[in-house]
C-alpha cells in the first residue's frame, strides 16, 4: 500500500490476502478450542488416577507409617502431587509447547530476512533458557525446603484443629500458638526465597530480551543502509519479535513453576515407594 497507487490488481490482492487471513483465524479458533476440550480431558482424568492411585496405596501401607506421619501432612502432600502434576501438564502444555512453537515460526520469518536475525533469536532462546536451568538447579535446596516446610505447615495445622479439645483440656494453647507462629514464620521465609529466585530470573528475562532487540535493530539498520531491507521488513521483523517476546514472557517463572511442582511431588512420590511394614516382615 505504502509503495504503490490504487489499482484493481491491487485491491483484489488486498482482499484475498484479508480473507485468507479470516480463514487462518477461523481454522486456529476451531483447532484451538478442539485442543482446549481433548486436554481438559486429559487434566481431568489425570486428576481422576491421582487421587485414585493415592487412596489405593494409603490402603495397602499399615498403620505404623500413620502413626510416625500426621494424618494433616498425608493430606496436603496428596494435594500437593495432584497440584504439581496438573501444574505440569498445564505449563508444558499451555505455555512451553505454544511459547516455542511461536518462536520457532518467528525465527523461520527473521531468517527469510536475513539468517542473523534468526541466529539472534535462537541464541537467546538457547542461552536464557540454559541460565534459567543453572539458575534454579543452583537453588534446588530452597524449592525442597519450601515443599517440606509446607507440609509441616500444613500438617500441624489439620492436626491442632482436629485435638482442640485435647489441647484446652491440658492448657497447651499458648505452646500450641508459639509452635505454629514458628512453623509459619519458617515457610514465609522459604516461599520469599523462592520469590527473589523468581524475580532474579525475570530480570534476567527482561536483559536478554533489551540485548536481543538492539542487536536486531542494528542489522534491520546496517541492511537499510546498504538497500537490502525496507519498511515493511522493519514493521514485519517487529511484529515477530514482539510475538515472540509475549509468548516468552514469563517463560522463566514457567520454568521456575515446573522446578517447584518436582519437588512439590516428591514427597508423594516417596509415599508411593513405601513398602508395607507386613511386606517386610521376613
Amino acid at each position: 500500500i505504502s509503495t504503490q497507487t490504487p489499482s484493481e490488481i491491487l485491491v483484489n490482492q488486498l482482499l484475498f490476502l484479508t480473507f485468507a487471513y479470516a480463514g487462518v483465524q477461523l481454522l486456529v479458533l476451531f483447532a484451538s478450542r478442539a485442543n482446549y476440550i481433548f486436554s481438559g480431558y486429559a487434566y481431568i482424568q489425570m486428576t481422576n488416577v491421582i487421587y485414585k492411585k493415592s487412596m489405593a496405596k494409603l490402603n495397602y501401607l499399615s498403620y505404623d507409617f500413620f502413626e510416625n506421619n500426621m494424618s494433616g501432612s498425608i493430606l496436603a502432600k496428596i494435594k500437593r502431587f495432584v497440584n504439581s502434576a496438573t501444574s505440569i501438564f498445564h505449563n508444558l502444555h499451555y505455555k512451553i509447547y505454544r511459547a516455542f512453537s511461536t518462536v520457532f515460526i518467528s525465527i523461520i520469518g527473521l531468517a527469510y530476512i536475513d539468517l542473523r536475525l534468526g541466529f539472534a533469536l535462537l541464541l537467546f532462546i538457547g542461552v536464557f533458557t540454559l541460565a534459567t536451568t543453572l539458575i534454579t538447579s543452583h537453588f534446588s535446596t530452597i524449592f525442597s525446603e519450601q515443599a517440606k516446610k509446607q507440609s509441616i505447615l500444613t500438617g500441624s495445622l489439620v492436626d491442632k484443629i482436629t485435638n482442640i479439645l485435647t489441647i484446652k483440656t491440658f492448657g497447651k494453647n499458648k505452646q500450641e500458638a508459639n509452635d505454629f507462629n514458628i512453623q509459619v514464620d519458617e515457610y514465609t521465609n522459604a516461599l520469599f526465597q523462592e520469590t527473589k529466585i523468581n524475580e532474579i530470573i525475570n530480570g534476567l528475562q527482561i536483559f536478554f530480551m533489551i540485548i536481543i532487540e538492539v542487536i536486531v535493530w542494528l542489522v534491520l539498520i546496517q541492511g537499510w543502509q546498504q538497500g537490502n531491507v525496507q519498511a515493511g521488513d522493519m514493521a514485519f521483523v517487529q511484529s515477530l519479535l514482539f510475538a515472540s517476546f509475549h509468548k516468552l514472557w514469563g517463560i522463566g517463572s514457567v520454568l521456575l513453576n515446573i522446578n517447584t511442582s518436582v519437588y512439590n511431588a516428591t514427597e508423594m512420590i516417596d509415599i508411593f515407594n513405601t513398602k508395607s511394614s507386613l511386606d517386610l516382615q521376613p
